[in-house]
């Protein structure tokens, strides 16, 4: 139907061989030659929800990856808030990744930490990020944002409308602009790294 089901439908259909890694590609390379055709040049590539943390999508986007020149981001999630859930999550996604990026032997970055306002309980803020960057441990901390101006039309298109719109307020803030210059951090995109 032309829509996608989501990671959970993903992961059955990679478990029961219902899905090919020539499909996955396919759709890889479309969505990335459409950003090209926009005039939009990516400077990494991943994933909705870490979806190319399972094995098939990884070769699958390692493979147009090395085709388009293009660094894949590798997963290193930070856990502020832990529950079991969470560390299990977390495991496992650094164990895959890494396990399968060693195999794929990739063209992968990789950030030594993960942060997300999801994983503080906190709503976005200048406050909580300044408090989740400075819990994280490592060099290279990857802040995981989702900024957007949800309009009423595309509200119901996700659950993460009202963080997208707080995350939006907060980074095009004088505030956060301010954050920047004073913080001790060093903002940058994945293209710094390449």
């Amino acid at each position: 139907d032309g829509c996608f089901g989501g990671r959970n439908a993903l992961i059955r259909a990679w478990m029961a061989g219902r899905i090919s890694e020539a499909a996955i590609e396919k759709e890889i390379r479309a969505q990335f030659d459409t950003l090209l055709e926009k005039g939009i040049t990516p400077d990494h590539m991943d994933s909705h929800q870490h979806a190319h943390a399972i094995p098939l999508v990884t070769k699958a986007i390692n493979n147009v990856a090395r085709e388009k020149d293009v660094p894949v981001r590798v997963l290193r999630p930070f856990l502020q808030r832990p529950g079991w859930k969470r560390v299990v999550k977390a495991a496992f996604l650094n164990w895959i990744t890494t396990r399968t990026n060693r195999e794929e032997k990739s063209n992968a970055v990789s950030n030594m930490m993960l942060a997300s306002i999801f994983s503080t309980g906190l709503s976005p803020s200048v406050e909580a990020y300044s408090e989740l960057l400075s819990a994280c441990p490592g060099d290279v901390i990857e802040l995981m944002v989702h900024p957007a101006d949800v309009d009423a039309d595309h509200e119901a298109l996700t659950r993460i409308s009202d963080v997208s719109r707080q995350d939006y307020e907060v980074l095009s803030s004088s505030k956060w602009s301010e954050f920047q210059r004073n913080c001790g951090h060093d903002f940058v995109t994945f293209s710094d790294f390449s």
